[in-house]
């Protein structure tokens, strides 16, 4: 036989993740989800953890449903391939390499 507490965890992560997924007044949503949960179960600390896991888990479902939502929208981004860089060198590492010769034939 399947433990009562266990669905009633069960249900109220879905219905916190759906809350979250649909993304409208999300906060409402989750204030009012906990505070029923609460208000229907004993005021234990026990009971009140249970709660707390299940809608925070629920959160994070939702969270992670929407934004691969979000994701699988959008177009794959397109990128760029650079051509390769010149190995040049930098005026300023010629500058630095001409006075140093110089002074060096300076002390000669």
């Amino acid at each position: 036989m399947a433990n009562p507490a266990f669905d009633v965890d069960q249900a109220l992560k879905h219905l916190a993740s759906q809350s979250i997924k649909q993304g409208r007044d999300v906060r409402t949503a989750v204030r009012s989800l906990t505070l029923k949960a609460l208000q229907q179960r004993e005021l234990t600390l026990e009971q009140t953890g249970k709660v707390l896991r299940s809608v925070t888990e629920g959160v994070t479902l939702g969270v992670a449903k929407r934004a691969t939502a979000k994701s699988a929208k959008r177009a794959p981004a397109k990128t760029a391939k650079r051509p390769a860089a010149k190995t040049a060198k930098r005026p300023a590492v010629r500058t630095a390499k001409r006075a140093k010769s110089t002074a060096t034939r300076k002390l000669r």
